[in-house]
């Protein structure tokens, strides 16, 4: 028998809370007799600190494990006595861009959380922790530096580092020193009950028979000013076709409602956070969804959209065309006039049945079960190496 410890502690309305919650699940459920799985569920410990990965460690040793599985790509900064494998999930923040800067960071986690930070950020410049991201980089903030540290450790510890796509496979061999090549497994899409009885109703909020839909973050690479201004530039508005944004970043008073309903008026529904039931029915009644994402790892929204039998709008980037396939409309990321005719076109053009059953077909393959099953695999190789 093989112990597995799986850190499932990240929660969330985000795509790694998503895939915490799927698989933790899809795990519980196939492990056989051969494999019993602990997931150490969240707990509120500080994030980037010590405290972390100190904690992981205990619960290891609390659950006897043989194993553990790190669904994001921090791990405890002291070796460990037992394998490890690691989810790592993009290389965004490679872009120090895309981290916090210090005052930012102290604003979402408190004084008190980036002095933790700091120790954490100390702890990791000593040998062996080092790794060799860091050329060129000084004067990044605590949160990049602290990235680029534990990203090049997690990698040169794991047993094993597992990817949602080859793209990012081949992005993370390109940039970080590696212990081993990284394993590409797709995230399941199952999770919506795609076909239930409800998928043709009603929402509250969006009266229009017809609307382009964007769900997600309002993040800076998620593309919201593109989407806005391709939105005005199309046909959209005089055809009477709204823009209907989900997710918690357009909840009422957010700065992102704020930003849609500014420029687009009553041409805009913000939605917030919706449960799984309406973003299905949203997904299936909407004529197309808008994903201009400029960095991703997979791509979970456009995928669920696809399965439920929408029409695609994303970005012409390596990740999307790979997990999208040709059955997207891609466009040249950036640029607000190919992503207004290609609303146009969508807008003017009906449906083809076939075409529908064809993405739906193409995203239908991708199920946590798979999922679940060949990470079950890998935990299997890491106790016969």
């Amino acid at each position: 028998m093989i112990r597995v410890l799986i850190d499932g502690r990240i929660s969330g309305p985000d795509g790694i809370g998503r895939y915490t919650s799927c698989l933790t699940k899809a795990m519980t459920a196939l492990a056989g007799p051969g494999v019993r799985v602990t997931v150490l569920g969240p707990t509120g410990t500080s994030r980037y600190s010590l405290a972390e990965g100190a904690e992981l460690a205990r619960a290891a040793t609390g659950a006897r494990a043989d194993l553990i599985h790190a669904l994001d790509f921090r791990i405890p900064v002291e070796p460990l006595p037992i394998p490890v494998i690691a989810t790592v999930h993009d290389v965004l923040r490679l872009d120090h861009r895309r981290c916090y800067a210090d005052q930012q960071f102290t604003r979402q986690f408190g004084s008190d959380g980036l002095a933790r930070l700091r120790v954490a950020v100390r702890r990791l410049r000593e040998p062996p922790r080092r790794g060799g991201l860091l050329a060129g980089t000084a004067g990044i903030s605590l949160h990049a530096e602290f990235y680029v540290r534990m990203l090049a450790w997690t990698c040169q510890q794991a047993r094993r580092v597992v990817t949602p796509t080859a793209t990012v496979a081949a992005q993370l061999a390109e940039h970080v020193p590696l212990s081993t090549r990284p394993v590409p497994i797709p995230l399941g899409i199952d999770h919506l009950a795609i076909g239930a009885a409800d998928d043709a109703g009603t929402v509250p909020g969006v009266e229009a028979p017809r609307f382009l839909l964007y769900v997600g973050q309002a993040r800076a690479h998620k593309g919201l000013p593109d989407l806005i201004a391709a939105y005005q530039r199309s046909r959209a508005i005089g055809s009477g076709v709204p823009l209907v944004c989900a997710g918690r970043d357009f909840a009422p008073g957010t700065d992102a409602t704020a930003q849609l309903e500014d420029a687009l008026g009553p041409h805009a529904i913000a939605l917030g956070e919706v449960p799984d039931s309406v973003l299905r029915t949203l997904y299936t009644r909407a004529v197309a969804l808008v994903h201009l994402s400029m960095h991703e790892g997979f791509g979970l929204t456009p995928l669920e959209a696809m399965a439920c039998g929408s029409r695609v709008i994303a970005s012409d980037i390596p990740v999307l065309r790979e997990t999208l396939g040709p059955h997207a409309g891609l466009v040249e990321p950036g640029s607000t006039a190919d992503v207004a005719r290609a609303i146009d076109k969508i807008l003017a053009e009906p449906d083809d049945g076939q075409a529908r059953d064809s993405r739906m077909r193409w995203a239908g393959r991708h199920t946590w079960h798979q999922c679940a099953k060949r990470i079950l695999r890998l935990y299997g190789e890491c106790q016969d190496s």
